[in-house]
């Protein structure tokens, strides 16, 4: 196929997707209500014990009626509580940290997005999905790695925004030297993150990674497309959010089984046992990866469910998850009333009281990464 003939043939893919979406909001009508609501209802008819939450702060955390500031709150005390039933409390500061600087650094890039609430949100979301969707279908993600990829999948996040202001700031002085009408040089600002990929025995995160990307059959070059964003001054919060959880599992994996033997190693009642860094803790860092990875990296290749089970579910939540994300554009965020969830064997369609090029743009990020012509927002 000549590059005319691929032009064309996505761009007839585009407006037919655009088509059929406007066709939907037309003639099909669904009775909204809180998609937390829902949530709520789930969780109290399936047996959700190995998620490890508290169901009683969970069912206050998704009630529609709390406040938002309240609502992150509780995300910070249900995700403590998930963690250390695994003993990997050390993560657990970066996400405290990530939900004290977005707080405070509202006043410097208003638009940021919530993603401490986001993270929770998705958690319950994709069991959720996973329980009703995916597992009946013979599809087995493990509980731990879901804990680990979905609850810090976006922990990188104050980095790719320093980087953004960083920026921002080199434009705005160059903007003020330029006025004053005197030629020099022009300054600039980027970030160069230094030692992220390094682990312990000569080990290196990139390698590790790129093993898990191959065998789900992406073809993707983890370290080249690292390297294509920190050339090009930009900084993707999945890549960094991969690179140091795995850098700090791999350090407490160290410190409490140093010989890294493949068997058990109880310490604190955890078990350090090498099998479950490599088995769990290294596809859920690829998962992570992968979240935010552009349109692009999957032209020759996309996450199919049945190889990458994980990396499918944890980039179908984070795209669907629209409702209660404050922005810039939208400060109060959709509310979650403004949502609702159909679920069978065929078909995952989350109906949403939302503009229609929003959804569209959701459905076009969906089906540009994932083999999923039967998830849709509607």
């Amino acid at each position: 196929m000549n590059l005319v003939s691929y032009m064309g043939f996505n761009l007839i893919k585009s407006t037919t997707l655009r088509f059929n979406l406007i066709i939907m909001s037309k003639i099909k009508k669904v009775d909204i209500i809180s998609i937390n609501t829902l949530l709520c209802q789930v969780i109290e008819g399936y047996e959700y014990y190995h998620y490890s939450f508290n169901y009683s702060t969970m069912k206050r955390f998704l009630e529609p009626e709390i406040e938002f500031i309240d609502r992150q709150s509780l995300a910070k005390e249900l995700i403590e509580g998930i963690i250390i039933n695994h003993g990997k409390k050390d993560i657990l500061k970066s996400i405290v940290k990530l939900a004290d600087f977005e707080q405070k650094a509202q006043e410097l890039k208003p638009e940021l997005r919530d993603h401490v609430v986001h993270a929770l949100l998705c958690y319950v979301f994709g069991a959720y999905i996973y329980e009703s969707f995916l597992k009946p279908s013979g599809i087995i993600i493990n509980d731990i790695q879901w804990k680990i990829a979905c609850l810090f999948h976006d922990i990188g996040y104050p980095v790719e925004v320093a980087n953004e202001i960083g920026i921002k700031y080199s434009k705005t002085v160059n903007s003020i030297s330029n006025n004053i009408g005197f030629p020099v040089d022009e300054v600039y600002f980027k970030t160069v993150p230094i030692n992220f990929e390094k682990l312990q025995n000569n080990k290196n995160s990139f390698d590790l990674i790129q093993k898990n990307l191959d065998s789900w059959g992406l073809k993707i070059n983890a370290k080249q497309e690292y390297d294509k964003n920190i050339d090009s001054g930009r900084v993707c919060h999945g890549m960094i959010s991969s690179l140091s959880v795995l850098r700090i599992i791999d350090i407490l994996y160290q410190k409490n089984n140093p010989e890294r033997i493949f068997e058990e190693k109880i310490v604190d009642g955890v078990d350090w046992n090498q099998r479950w860094f490599i088995e769990d803790i290294i596809p859920a860092c690829s998962a992570i990866f992968c979240h935010n990875l552009p349109p692009e990296c999957f032209k020759e290749s996309k996450i199919n469910r049945h190889n990458a089970p994980l990396a499918f579910l944890l980039r179908v939540t984070d795209c669907l998850q629209e409702w209660e994300r404050p922005s810039k554009e939208n400060p109060e965020g959709y509310l979650s009333t403004k949502f609702n969830l159909s679920i069978d064997d065929e078909k995952l369609i989350l109906f949403a009281d939302i503009p229609l090029e929003r959804k569209f743009k959701i459905n076009s990020e969906l089906q540009a990464a994932l083999i999923a012509e039967d998830i849709v927002i509607q």
